[in-house]
């Protein structure tokens, strides 16, 4: 049997696309360390957010992160508890805990975000997402047009909001999430934002 070639991620091909970044999404990443290259230990993105980011109360079920703010003030709400944390603060969110980060600041924030283990379907999933954002695929808030789309890089980057619509839509969102998986939709969006050189 002959054996699958492995897909570089885009950064260690090309140092230039370690960053992504989006005008729409208000932020830039730079991949400090894929998860190829920690042996899947950990990914860490070092992450710089503009006054006014935020991103909805989130979980997720294969990773927990560690958010360590750098300059400004980064706000990270954790199950339900406001945190503002100062350059060298850093606050970890464990498995299935809900948190959302924000800058409510009118300076701009960086910090460093360490996933662990790491997770290449986040990683691919942010590279999607900012392409899409830059090519006018997604509305204001960076949601993807396409419900086939967002329903596939929901369950990529292992990331599910909370409340009860979206409990009530997931078993739709994962049906549709195959049916994109099955004509090439997700093979096509790793294709071209992933893959591509």
């Amino acid at each position: 049997m002959a054996s699958r070639s492995v897909v570089l991620p885009p950064g260690i091909k090309n140092s230039a696309r370690r960053t992504i970044k989006s005008s729409l999404l208000k932020d830039s990443m730079t991949y400090t360390k894929y998860s190829y290259e920690t042996n899947g230990a950990y990914t860490e993105v070092e992450c710089t957010v503009l006054p006014g980011y935020d991103n909805p109360e989130h979980y997720h079920t294969l990773f927990a992160e560690t958010f360590t703010c750098r300059s400004g003030l980064l706000t990270v709400t954790l199950d339900g508890k406001r945190l503002q944390l100062k350059p060298g603060e850093a606050a970890t969110v464990h498995i299935g805990h809900t948190h959302s980060l924000a800058n409510t600041s009118d300076e701009t924030v960086d910090f460093t975000c360490r996933l662990e283990p790491g997770y290449e379907g986040f990683e691919k999933a942010m590279y999607i997402m900012h392409g899409l954002a830059q090519d006018g695929a997604t509305n204001s808030d960076g949601v993807p047009n396409s419900p086939v789309q967002l329903a596939i890089l929901a369950a990529m980057m292992d990331t599910w909001l909370t409340g009860w619509a979206f409990w009530f839509a997931m078993p739709l969102l994962a049906i549709v999430r195959r049916y994109g998986k099955g004509y090439g939709v997700e093979a096509k969006l790793v294709g071209k934002y992933w893959n591509s050189d």
